[in-house]
């Protein structure tokens, strides 16, 4: 057993009261039982044991790192219970610092050197390369400044081979457990606060939460070449709500009462699947195993993505609502800024399957159009279906090929958000152009099914134009479109269905997918904006000093 000391238990209950008793609205007394009951520590290990398939006897010797350790139960108690060479993370200052203290006592009061428990946060462990074989953290993601920071950060002092195990709120669901109130996660900031105190919660609080979700984290794992994914919980959420074993810690008895309720109504099941087919399942169990040898998410899950899936994608290409729409942005542009230009060389840099290329060729018949991409099955289907006399297609497995200016236009469509290093690369294609360059690529939230086809990143509103400024080149015209419509419904649509692949994205399109892919098509063209507002870009442009397109 922990020894918690009665003047110890004192302090903790201190520390809810000033903290989260004005929050939550459960005792501070409940509060600190919850977080100093050791029979927590021993759940954590057992669900770090299930998530990697070992037994608590193999994480014996093992040296552990616990992010945001709070009261250093399981820092103790994994030295004591299970043999780990464990080490803790707190700060110590404002807001911490009745944590960092009571810790440190509770580390003397069962024989512990306190030294183990270091005064310092996740953005800056002051610990070497390579370090740890566990990097653990529970419920602390949510109250760092930079979450991402954190992550990188628990990535460099991990072990190669090491695991990283962080459980934390997923606020895509509508639960926030520090105030046991819905919705706040969804809500406006002023708004939140409103709410909270409608309730009669102090909102102070919630300006120190981090609004981790689902999709924010798999864009920082997209984001990494260094790691593979052994899961984010959806299995553990599953099993949970089958069973309702839920711990009922803090102010998650309120959620445990509404699930009886929903059991007794037989609706469970479709609570559970609801949540996993939008992601907003509960916690997030992050569970990460650092490679040994980091590989590039560019260079190869992309390479092998699309070079499986062109034959695949080709009909998507060609009817599906979101190609063609883009194209008609395209159209729009060449029609209006560049319909005085003169082009007579285009570079379509990652043409893919050769559709767009196509459709620039046809637009631009007195102009010589050559479409590169580092698929061999993209440039093998666009010889197969494209031909044209102004048209040729070429496999480059490399970066770009041509490195000199040359070309009156290049263009890039939805490439950018695939790269590493999208800025090398956009800098690459600019100076390949003598005049225009011509881009597209997805902004706002990435979608899971995005990530599962090779994005990277998505884009902020005005980072493109402002990096375009930056090497010489001005904005001629820019669309954000799509929202209402294309965004945010159609994407999540998509991601919904997307998991296990569709008709709409995959395989020969029939009549009726046809006629669908009109349908789809009529309410991007006709129910959604061009200018702002969506998550669609298309930007066209100019190398500065050149005048005014006509």
């Amino acid at each position: 057993m922990i020894r918690i000391p009665a003047a110890i238990f004192d302090e903790v209950v201190a520390h809810y009261g000033v903290y989260f008793e004005r929050t939550s609205k459960v005792p501070a007394r409940k509060l600190a039982s919850d977080v100093l009951n050791e029979e927590k520590v021993h759940d954590q290990v057992a669900l770090l044991c299930q998530v990697l398939g070992i037994d608590a006897e193999s994480l014996r010797g093992k040296r552990v790192l616990e992010i945001g350790s709070g009261f250093g139960l399981f820092v103790a108690a994994a030295r004591i219970h299970y043999g780990m060479e464990s080490y803790g993370l707190e700060p110590a200052a404002a807001g911490f610092a009745s944590s960092h203290h009571t810790s440190l006592e509770i580390l003397r009061a069962n024989g512990l050197d306190p030294d183990i428990i270091v005064n310092a946060t996740g953005e800056a462990i002051p610990f070497p390369d390579d370090h740890f074989d566990v990097l653990f953290s529970s419920t602390a993601l949510e109250h760092t400044q930079s979450p991402e920071r954190v992550l990188d950060e628990s990535l460099r002092v991990l072990k190669p081979g090491g695991c990283l195990h962080f459980v934390f709120p997923n606020y895509g669901s509508f639960f926030e457990g520090h105030y046991a109130l819905p919705w706040i996660p969804y809500l406006p900031h002023w708004l939140g606060r409103l709410w909270v105190q409608l309730w009669g919660r102090d909102p102070e609080f919630l300006g120190t939460l981090q609004f981790t979700n689902y999709f924010r984290t798999r864009r920082w794992i997209a984001s990494r070449h260094d790691v593979d994914l052994v899961t984010m919980g959806e299995e553990i959420f599953a099993e949970r709500m089958r069973t309702l074993s839920l711990k009922a810690w803090g102010g998650l008895g309120r959620v445990q009462r509404a699930l009886e309720v929903a059991r007794r109504l037989r609706v469970v099941p479709l609570v559970t699947w609801l949540c996993l087919r939008t992601r907003s399942f509960d916690p997030i169990v992050l569970t990460l195993r650092k490679r040994a040898v980091p590989v590039s998410r560019a260079s190869a899950d992309n390479q092998q993505i699309y070079d499986e899936n062109w034959p695949q994608w080709l009909d998507m290409k060609r009817h599906g609502p979101s190609s063609r729409w883009l194209r008609a942005l395209i159209g729009d542009l060449l029609e209006g800024p560049l319909r005085s230009a003169e082009i007579k060389r285009v570079l379509d840099f990652g043409c893919g399957e050769g559709t767009t290329t196509e459709f620039l060729a046809r637009k631009l018949p007195s102009a010589s159009v050559v479409g590169v991409d580092q698929s061999r099955s993209g440039i093998d289907c666009a010889n197969a279906h494209h031909r044209s006399a102004n048209l040729e297609f070429r496999h480059h497995p490399g970066d770009t090929p041509f490195r000199e200016a040359g070309f009156d236009l290049v263009t890039c469509f939805e490439v950018l958000e695939h790269v590493d290093d999208w800025q090398a690369l956009a800098s690459r294609l600019a100076h390949a152009s003598s005049r225009y360059l011509l881009v597209s690529f997805p902004t706002g939230r990435m979608r899971d099914f995005e990530v599962n086809i090779g994005h990277l990143r998505n884009f902020r509103p005005g980072e493109f134009e402002a990096f375009m400024e930056r090497i010489g080149f001005r904005t001629v015209e820019v669309f954000y479109a799509g929202f209402p419509f294309y965004s945010p419904l159609f994407r999540d649509v998509c991601n919904l269905t997307n998991s296990a692949g569709n008709t709409l994205t995959r395989g020969h399109y029939s009549f009726w997918t046809q006629r669908l892919a009109d349908l789809i098509l009529f309410s991007f063209r006709f129910l959604s904006t061009r200018r702002r507002g969506g998550d669609q870009f298309c930007g066209l442009f100019e190398v500065a000093g050149r005048g005014e397109a006509r």
